[in-house]
């Protein structure tokens, strides 16, 4: 279950188990505390259901094309040079510059790992 869908089935935990239940508490401590909480009622007395994706994200990126680029190759040196999407797109356009080619193979991607690290996305709280 998508996590933008959750909130339909918590509008309608009276046609669901309660978790808590069936034992989820014994198991409470393998998630990370915010993740288990998407899965809570707002009373926090009802789990509808387990997370299962914290929505990582890695960079794999090909040496030689960074070296041809003039950007580092060493993955500390990487992740330094790229931490914020603003520092992301700065090197995105210099490796089209120098070489050529493209930073991301799906611009789908680039922009849902743009929207993760967003302290706003489409709405304005």
């Amino acid at each position: 279950l998508e996590i933008d869908q959750l909130d339909r089935f918590k509008a309608a935990q009276d046609r669901f188990e309660n978790l808590y239940d069936l034992g989820a508490k014994d198991i409470k401590d393998q998630y990370l505390d915010w993740k288990w909480k998407t899965g809570e009622n707002d009373k926090g007395d009802f789990l509808i259901g387990l997370p299962t994706d914290i929505g990582p994200k890695a960079l794999y990126y090909r040496t030689d094309l960074f070296k041809e680029a003039g950007l580092p190759t060493e993955p500390e040196e990487v992740a330094a040079l790229i931490n914020s999407p603003a520092a992301f797109e700065e090197a995105g356009l210099k490796m089209k510059e120098k070489t050529g080619k493209p930073f991301v193979d799906s611009i789908e991607m680039a922009f849902r790992a743009y929207l993760d690290a967003a302290q706003e996305t489409f709405l304005n709280p």
